[in-house]
């Protein structure tokens, strides 16, 4: 879906290898990088989570209009 220089609105999973589930309320552990056009950098915003009880580490992030000004871009 294009989106070029649009704010937009990134969902990931955090998974608990031990327990083989979603791990929540891990959010402060989370080191992100928004890979623009193959230049690495900090998100702007920082991410969170989705609904603890309803989806079990699930996280967002909003990336801004800025970060979106790319031919592509890779969450890591």
């Amino acid at each position: 879906m294009p989106s070029r220089g649009q704010s937009v609105v990134l969902t990931y999973i955090a998974w608990d290898t031990n327990a083989n589930v979603g791990k929540s309320g891990d959010v402060a552990n989370h080191t992100l990088r928004w890979i623009k056009d193959g230049t690495s950098a900090a998100p702007t915003n920082s991410p969170s989570e989705i609904d603890e009880k309803k989806a079990t580490g699930e996280y967002k992030l909003t990336l801004t209009t800025a970060e979106c000004t790319c031919d592509t871009g890779t969450l890591a």
